[in-house]
């Protein structure tokens, strides 16, 4: 029997995917399968942030950059600390800004509208 997921368990899953999490971790950890969420997100056109229209989703992206940008600003703000940085190895420093680093990129690549799928075709490579 197919299981019936409720608009907050969509809405959820949605955001945390925009929010940079994969489909994969967020599908794991909220039960669900990879392709009911790559379902929803197409159904919803979800391609970036602002290609929402929703006040659901929009609000749960909302939440889920909120918790994520505030934890970045508060490992930024350990990874400033003298202390911290004397007690990490040259591996484990490069690792934390690294992973930092790519989880914004993330945030921020999914601020910024996606192109359309028959735009994508249309854009010619250069010669």
């Amino acid at each position: 029997m197919r299981r019936k997921y409720d608009d907050e368990t969509r809405a959820s899953a949605i955001a945390r995917v925009l929010a940079g999490e994969s489909v994969a971790a967020v599908a794991r950890e909220m039960e669900v399968s990879r392709q009911n969420i790559t379902n929803w997100m197409r159904r919803k056109n979800a391609t970036s942030i602002v290609s929402l229209q929703k006040p659901m989703l929009l609000d749960r992206v909302g939440e889920y950059l909120d918790v994520n940008l505030t934890t970045m600003r508060n490992q930024a703000a350990r990874m400033g600390e003298r202390a911290w940085i004397e007690a990490q190895t040259t591996a484990d420093l490069i690792s934390a800004h690294d992973h930092l680093g790519r989880r914004l990129v993330a945030i921020l690549d999914r601020l910024r509208p996606q192109p359309k799928p028959e735009e994508r075709d249309n854009e010619q490579s250069p010669d």
